[in-house]
């Protein structure tokens, strides 16, 4: 009840956080992920996929840090972000980040038979690179770069963008705003105009949660990153919005 007056569904989510942590190692990992799902259903958080991310590392933590164990204990469903969270809290957490990640493609390749919950690993590594204290955005970018095959790198980048935008969703609307511009702008350094239309349309992504996936509020937010960067904001805003609309379309067809 505290955390349904928050006015905006991201600060909701956050307020969530220790129930959803309460669950997972009191009760269960699917419990927990049961709960997410029935809350997004419900209108209380707009979508799951960020209190999935909290279920995963809360779900590391349970098995005493054993990714393997904890992997295997995650559920599909809140666009995959349990499995998201467990390789994100086994990467970020690892005292030697250069020893985890020379084993991560023959990990992910044992606990992801599947393609998709390979996807899912190297994805959440990707996220786990970066809230490593040690690494910038563009040291993260070369890390991606140096795994054994363009799909797993391309992967690997995707869950760094996403969280260097992570990492700005708990600013007020006027302080993300002047922000917005410099989210990307490290990787001029890299010289790749690929990596910051990547970036961008990160950034595009991430506001869709940032503003519960009100797309003429994401779409205006776009406009405070540089001129040229416009247009991936906006069409990757407009990508989630469809899949968020298809997505409870289905809840929808599904309920009745």
């Amino acid at each position: 009840k505290i955390c349904t007056k928050e006015q905006e569904s991201y600060q909701r989510l956050l307020c969530l956080k220790p129930f959803f942590k309460e669950i997972t190692t009191k009760q269960s990992t699917t419990r927990a992920m049961t709960e997410a799902k029935s809350l997004q259903d419900e209108g209380v958080i707009d979508d799951c996929h960020m209190a999935a991310h909290f279920i995963g590392e809360d779900t590391f933590n349970s098995y005493h840090q054993d990714p393997g164990k904890a992997f295997s204990s995650c559920s599909m469903g809140c666009i995959e972000g349990c499995y998201h969270g467990v390789m994100e809290a086994y990467i970020s957490k690892s005292k030697s980040l250069r020893d985890v990640l020379a084993s991560v493609p023959k990990f992910c390749e044992s606990v992801a038979k599947d393609p998709l919950l390979k996807r899912q690993c190297l994805h959440g590594v990707g996220h786990g690179i970066l809230r490593h204290k040690t690494i910038t955005l563009p040291e993260a970018v070369r890390i991606c770069h140096q795994f054994p095959d363009d799909y797993s790198s391309e992967t690997c980048l995707g869950g760094v963008f996403m969280e260097n935008m992570n990492s700005y969703m708990l600013r007020s609307e006027n302080e993300l705003k002047k922000s917005l511009p410099t989210i990307c702008t490290s990787l001029t350094s890299l010289r790749e105009k690929t990596l910051l239309y990547q970036c961008s349309a990160a950034i595009g992504e991430g506001l869709m949660f940032y503003t519960g996936h009100d797309l003429t509020r994401s779409e205006q937010l776009c406009t405070y990153l540089l001129s040229e960067y416009h247009s991936a904001c906006t069409d990757a805003a407009r990508d989630e919005f469809e899949l968020n609309k298809t997505s409870n379309d289905g809840k929808a067809a599904a309920s009745n």
